[in-house]
């Protein structure tokens, strides 16, 4: 999932810009430059790892379908998955 989706699906859950960079420990105009693509699809670090976070609590906690077609999930991979 890019950056870009992902500031989009959490100003979706009803955040401002301005609520989620506090969260997000950035700027109003970074999550701006996020939402037009204009920042590009890499964040620092820091900014990133806190916006997956938020994500997760927010978009995917909330939705348990969306849970199911997460492809990053940390969770070990069964048997039939290593093969």
């Amino acid at each position: 999932m890019d950056i870009q989706k992902i500031t989009a699906e959490l100003i979706a859950t009803g955040l401002t810009q301005e609520a989620l960079a506090s969260l997000a420990n950035c700027s109003q105009p970074t999550i701006s430059a996020f939402l037009k693509g204009s920042r590009g699809a890499r964040p620092s670090l820091a900014i990133g790892k806190r916006l997956l976070e938020l994500h997760h609590d927010r978009v995917i906690a909330v939705d348990g379908s969306e849970r199911s077609r997460r492809k990053d999930d940390k969770s070990p991979a069964s048997s039939t998955e290593q093969r």
